[in-house]
């Protein structure tokens, strides 16, 4: 049957899933397949677990969804105040999203919007580590170092990062000039992935590193969201 659904690949249509039980996919052909990889890695939940279930009919029995210009609901203020509630590192704030591309790019935002509300708009590059994936939309990808990922894509993208190899502190410059010429005067942030095994291979990135963008991060911001007017 052909289907009209945009798959990753051209080549060959993918395998019908029809059902999730705990860690097993259910196929259409009759399969039963351990999800080992857990979605795209980052999903540990299972499927189709009772208490989850229950959660979400019944948040859906009370209100699916609402827009955040105008409201809020209870479930994502519970949530905020479990993962933020103590001010870890500093951190009093959380802004729910949908993936981890849009997560980086309101990060993106959020960095060039504070620095714009305090009378410093010259800062507009971004460090990232050599390899490390940030997302695929095109702020994500301009402010990444994955190379492959970038690609077919930089001509389009935005002249803003400096990728720096975390095992030999190389630069790698992505359309910036090297982060040591300017940085003190252009530099609103450092993005880190400490960790990762399938987007840009396994490695750890130094202590030094990782304390430098915990610093970043804690540095108080302005009570606006990314969607506000001065970071659009």
């Amino acid at each position: 049957m052909m289907s009209f659904f945009l798959h990753r690949t051209l080549f060959a249509d993918p395998m019908l899933a029809t059902r999730g039980e705990g860690i097993y996919l259910h196929t259409a052909d009759g399969r039963k397949i351990i999800d080992g990889s857990g979605g795209a890695a980052v999903a540990c939940l299972g499927h189709g677990h009772p208490r989850i279930n229950a959660a979400i009919a019944e948040q859906l029995s009370k209100v699916a969804y609402v827009h955040t210009v105008l409201f809020t609901n209870q479930a994502a203020e519970e949530l905020a105040e479990i993962l933020v509630g103590h001010e870890p590192g500093g951190l009093s704030h959380a802004y729910f999203c949908s993936s981890g591309s849009e997560g980086n790019e309101a990060a993106i935002k959020l960095a060039r919007q504070y620095f714009l509300e305090i009378g410093q708009p010259q800062r507009t590059r971004f460090i990232a580590r050599r390899q490390g994936y940030h997302g695929n939309t095109l702020g994500a990808l301009s402010a990444g170092g994955n190379m492959m990922r970038r690609a077919p894509y930089a001509p389009i993208l935005s002249g803003c990062s400096d990728s720096r190899s975390t095992f030999t502190g190389g630069s790698s410059s992505s359309g910036a000039a090297p982060a040591t010429s300017r940085a003190t005067a252009e530099l609103p942030s450092i993005m880190v992935q400490c960790r990762s095994t399938s987007t840009a291979g396994q490695g750890s990135c130094p202590d030094s590193t990782a304390r430098s963008d915990a610093s970043t991060a804690a540095r108080p911001g302005p009570p606006r969201s990314p969607s506000g007017k001065a970071g659009a």
